[in-house]
C-alpha cells in the first residue's frame, strides 16, 4: 500500500492537521517553512517507528507551523519520502507552550518589540601591547521586550498566566517573516494603556530571552479539557467508540 500524507490548515486554532495513511513504519516527519526545518512534534507513542495496520489513518496536529507555505515530508523505513504542502494563515499572533499547547493565548496584536544581541567575546588589554588580545565567541541570542495588547484585564491576566508557567514559550505571528521565536519570560508587567474606569485598556510587557526549540513530545491538545470532553460525548460508552486509547482521548485524536 502506498503511503499518503495530507495537510489541512485549521487557522481558528492555529494548527495543521496531518493525516498519514501507511502500512510501513515512518522514521521521520519533518516540517519546512519560513522558520526553517524541524521534526514535527508528536505524542510519544504514535507516528514514528510504529507499523500501523493496513488502511489505518494516523492523525497528528502540528502547532508550530509558520505563516505561509509549509511542506511536510514523511520518510519510511525503505527510504521513500512522501510530501504534502499547505498554505497556512495565522489569524492573530499566539504565545503558547510548544509541548503543552493547551496553555495557549491568542493575542490581539504585538504592540512593541525590540531585540538586543549581546556580544560574548572577551577583550584583554595586556600591558606593553598596543593591540588587544581577544577571546572570540559567537554572539548571544536575542533578548529584549515584547509589548502585548490585551484589551480587557481578564485577557491580560490570561497572557500573564501563560507567561508564568515556567516553560519555554513560542511566539508565532503573521506579519514579519523570521520573527517567530522560542523564548523564556524573565519577567512581565501588566500595564494600564489608557485609563478609563471600567473601559480601561490593558496590555502586558514581557522581558524575554530567545532560546532553542524545546525537546519533548506533545502532552496535551489545544482547546481540549474536561468541559469540552463532556460537551462532545454523551457517555463513557460513546467515548470508547471514538477513542482507541486514553492517549487518543487526552490529545483528542479520534478513531478514523
Amino acid at each position: 500500500m502506498a503511503t499518503t500524507i495530507t495537510a489541512e490548515a485549521l487557522p481558528e486554532l492555529a494548527q495543521v492537521r496531518l493525516t498519514i495513511t501507511t502500512d510501513t513504519a515512518l522514521v521521520s516527519l519533518v516540517r519546512a517553512d519560513a522558520n526553517g526545518t524541524a521534526t514535527v512534534r508528536t505524542r510519544g507513542d504514535d507516528v514514528l517507528g510504529i507499523i500501523p495496520p493496513a488502511g489505518t489513518n494516523i492523525v497528528t496536529l502540528d502547532y508550530e507551523a509558520s505563516q505561509g507555505t509549509v511542506i511536510y515530508t514523511a520518510t519510511d523505513t525503505a527510504g521513500a519520502a512522501h510530501q504534502a504542502s499547505v498554505q497556512f494563515v495565522l489569524l492573530q499572533p499566539w504565545i503558547f507552550v510548544p509541548v503543552m499547547p493547551n496553555y495557549s493565548t491568542a493575542l490581539q496584536t504585538v504592540t512593541g518589540y525590540n531585540a538586543q544581541v549581546p556580544g560574548r567575546s572577551t577583550v584583554h588589554e595586556p600591558l606593553g601591547k598596543t593591540s588587544p588580545t581577544v577571546v572570540v565567541r559567537a554572539m548571544a541570542t536575542k533578548r529584549g521586550t515584547l509589548g502585548l495588547w490585551a484589551g480587557t484585564h481578564e485577557a491580560a491576566q490570561g497572557i500573564l498566566d501563560t507567561l508564568s508557567r515556567g516553560e519555554v514559550l513560542m511566539l508565532r505571528q503573521a506579519e514579519h517573516r523570521g520573527m517567530d521565536m522560542y523564548f523564556i519570560a524573565l519577567d512581565a508587567d501588566l500595564d494600564a494603556l489608557t485609563v478609563a474606569g471600567a473601559e480601561t485598556l490593558w496590555g502586558v510587557s514581557v522581558r524575554y530571552v530567545q532560546v532553542s526549540r524545546p525537546i519533548g513530545n506533545l502532552a496535551t491538545a489545544l482547546g481540549w479539557d474536561f468541559t469540552t470532553v463532556a460537551a462532545s460525548a454523551g457517555s463513557f460508552a460513546e467515548l470508547r467508540t471514538r477513542y482507541a486509547t486514553f492517549e487518543d482521548l487526552r490529545l483528542n485524536e479520534t478513531t478514523p
